[in-house]
């Protein structure tokens, strides 16, 4: 059990690379009786393929709605991303570490726009980190990809794959050396 917690955790996701595996979720756990409804995005680590875990690290830890994180792993970098309403509205945020997951860097948002940006998924091959996700900003919701060539440190500005009067959802994202495939479903 590795949340154990009298809360609700939810919207696994597990990634592993060598004996280094990290699981990442949604968790309601910080909730108090008469605060904001608060989900926050919680992880932890193993170092020997998953037979035991080092403690609970709070990724989000902020006062938004942080829900369903997407992590990957090659290496020592790992990458997790999630949607959080921190700024107004829905956004991608990603947390990324270059130790394994020993350590995190603050999150930073990845779509930073008016629209509501949700359901990411992240992929990582060496230091290729693609993230896909669905966002209403142009009226409907389309899918958009952002890249970073360098494990996360710095993206290209999002790019939109769908772009059609139709609304699409659910995207999921492949990668094999330079080849990405992203795939999801649209009722246009």
């Amino acid at each position: 059990n590795l949340s154990d917690n009298a809360e609700f955790s939810g919207y696994p996701s597990v990634a592993i690379s060598g004996n280094n595996a990290v699981v990442a979720w949604q968790d309601y756990t910080p909730w108090q009786e008469g605060t904001r409804w608060n989900f926050e995005i919680f992880l932890r680590r193993s170092m020997d393929g998953g037979a035991t875990f080092e403690t609970t690290v709070n990724l989000s830890n902020n006062l938004g709605r942080s829900a369903v994180p997407s992590a990957a792993i090659s290496g020592e970098e790992v990458v997790v991303v999630w949607y959080d309403d921190l700024p107004g509205n829905y956004d991608i945020f990603l947390c990324r570490s270059v130790d394994g997951g020993a350590t995190f860097e603050t999150a930073v948002n990845l779509s930073d726009n008016a629209g509501s940006s949700a359901m990411p998924s992240v992929v990582i091959s060496e230091k290729d980190v693609v993230v896909v996700w669905y966002d209403d900003t142009p009226g409907n919701y389309d899918i958009f990809l952002s890249r970073s060539p360098d494990g996360g440190a710095n993206f290209i500005p999002p790019v939109h794959l769908s772009n059609n009067g139709g609304y699409s959802f659910g995207p999921s994202v492949a990668i094999s050396g330079k080849d990405v495939v992203v795939a999801w479903y649209d009722n246009t």
